[in-house]
């Protein structure tokens, strides 16, 4: 009697995926980001780096 091979797909999710969504729930998005969010990061970093070499000269 041959035994039936069930589908390789199980009812429960990967483990990889549960903990992605543990960890990020509805954080995680799929695309790029807004182009609003890429320019303010954009300019923060740009402060950043002036107050760190600003503050360095300054010092100096």
């Amino acid at each position: 009697m041959r035994r039936r091979r069930g589908s390789s797909l199980s009812a429960e999710p990967d483990p990889m995926q549960h903990l992605r969504a543990t960890v990020w729930g509805p954080a995680e998005f799929v695309g790029l980001p807004p182009r609003r969010l890429v320019a303010e990061g954009i300019f923060v970093g740009i402060l950043g780096v002036g107050a760190i070499t600003g503050t360095t000269l300054f010092g100096a």
